[in-house]
């Protein structure tokens, strides 16, 4: 069984050391999976209408929780706002960004 170490960790294709700003808060320094370019369906239908959006995944023992406006830097300085949490399922939290 993955720990949360084993599953997040900078040797894994898509992890990002990122720094994640909760608004008034102090930043957390922790691991995150970036997705750019997720195709979604809005109203969760298939159709011929597609959305792209950025995903980001966070270690929920790292981050907590998440809020709408928070901010997530990655390493290379580009910032993320937090748009909604799509998913938490108490080992990570995945959010989409605007």
């Amino acid at each position: 069984m993955l720990s949360h170490d084993d599953f997040f960790n900078l040797d894994m294709p898509e992890a990002f050391a990122v720094n994640y700003w909760p608004q008034g808060g102090c930043k957390i320094p922790t691991i995150a999976f970036i997705d750019e370019g997720v195709e979604t369906f809005p109203g969760g239908m298939e159709s011929g209408v597609v959305e792209r959006q950025t995903e980001i995944t966070f270690r929920k023992d790292h981050v907590q929780s998440v809020a709408r406006g928070d901010t997530v830097v990655d390493e290379n300085n580009k910032t993320y706002i937090i748009a909604d949490t799509l998913d938490d399922d108490g080992f990570a939290i995945r959010v989409s960004t605007k």
